[in-house]
């Protein structure tokens, strides 16, 4: 009888310990869940808002300056054509200098209001 009522009363010892225990592995689990649960989903749309304008991506300008004749502005005019195909927002203005005296003058006026000076060409 000893030993039983030894290991009755042993069993009352570890208890504590084996509900705390229990409470340590259950309770956490049992809070940890969905963590996706406990965050706010945002109201749904309601068919009486529009959704917000797209802006209009920004339209980059490139200016060139080139002279008819010259190997390198031909080169550059070619890259330039084929960065425009591929990139529809980009905007390139030409102006011949070598034969067009009013375009000489908006290179001229162009590179003055820079801060550079206009004596070769191609120039972007």
């Amino acid at each position: 009888m000893k030993g039983v009522r030894g290991g009755a009363a042993g069993a009352g010892r570890w208890r504590p310990l084996v509900l705390l225990l229990l409470l340590l592995l259950v309770v956490p689990a049992a809070f940890a869940g969905d963590a996706s649960a406990a965050t706010p989903t945002p109201p749904a749309p309601t068919s009486t808002s529009a959704p917000a304008p797209t802006p209009a991506p920004a339209r980059v300008e490139l200016v060139l300056f080139w002279g008819d004749g010259c190997p390198k502005c031909e080169q550059e005019r070619r890259m330039l054509a084929d960065l425009q195909r591929r990139e529809p927002r980009l905007v390139v203005r030409e102006y011949e200098v070598w034969h067009d005296a009013g375009n000489r003058a908006r290179f001229a006026e162009t590179a003055r209001r820079h801060g550079v000076s206009a004596q070769a060409v191609p120039t972007t």
